[in-house]
């Protein structure tokens, strides 16, 4: 379960099962205050989706868990498939233009391909996915980076032939136009999940996509002290818009 801050009114989402086809769902209309953001697994009897909502016929069976302890290990090994996707909005644009942004992916001196291969010692290789590591989309729904989350995963599948959850070992990096809302926050990421959320220059700032990668592979934040960032010998702890930054997981 994700939470988002939606004009500092806290909404919910769930992103279902790959069985139920692996799709984010707004959940609402039970008590969440037991669910703990990015870790909680929803658990509720004949529950089901119903106009891209969540429905829950016996809120009183609704539970939630931790379906895996989160730590600081890679889960990850061999090789994997990212794809950049560069998102327009009506007249709003990313500043950096496609190949820019899979530079700093897949080629730059400092860049995702480097340091996760480094961190791993080479026991995972970074490869341009599908259409060659990047694709171009355009939506009409950009009020806030869930609306333009989910308006580009429609034109995503649309273009790809598929659902993008759908494509093995490949992991998907948005990357929203400036001005798409992001209420407090320039980036988010799913645990054990295939997608990334960036706005507009944070597409580009290295220690940024690793940390949202690293939550992909199961990765926690690395805390220190009081603060789950402030351990910043690496880059599961605080971002920064550095380019070509050499870091760590």
């Amino acid at each position: 379960m994700h939470q988002t801050d939606k004009k500092h009114n806290m909404s919910w989402d769930c992103l279902l099962d790959p069985e139920d086809g692996e799709i984010f769902v707004p959940v609402s209309g039970v008590n969440l205050t037991e669910a703990v953001n990015g870790e909680s697994t929803l658990f509720a009897p004949d529950m089901a989706v119903v106009d891209n909502k969540v429905s829950f016929p016996d809120e009183s069976k609704v539970e939630f868990g931790r379906n895996k302890k989160r730590d600081r290990r890679l889960a990850v090994n061999g090789n994997i498939n990212v794809v950049v996707v560069r998102v327009t909005c009506g007249s709003l644009t990313v500043s950096n233009s496609l190949e820019a942004i899979k530079a700093d992916v897949f080629s730059d001196d400092a860049c995702v391909k480097s340091q996760v291969e480094a961190c791993s010692n080479g026991a995972v290789k970074v490869l341009p996915g599908l259409v060659n590591g990047g694709i171009e989309v355009s939506i009409s729904s950009c009020s806030d980076h869930d609306a333009a989350r989910e308006a580009t995963t429609v034109a995503l599948q649309t273009a790809l032939g598929k659902y993008p959850a759908w494509f093995w070992n490949t992991y998907f990096m948005y990357c929203l136009p400036k001005g798409v809302q992001f209420y407090g926050t320039v980036a988010h990421a799913y645990l054990d999940s295939w997608l990334t959320v960036h706005s507009d220059g944070w597409c580009g700032y290295v220690s940024g996509q690793v940390h949202e990668l690293g939550h992909n592979f199961g990765l926690d934040h690395a805390g220190e002290g009081s603060s789950p960032y402030d351990d910043q010998t690496g880059f599961m702890g605080y971002s920064h818009t550095l380019d070509d930054q050499k870091n760590v997981l």
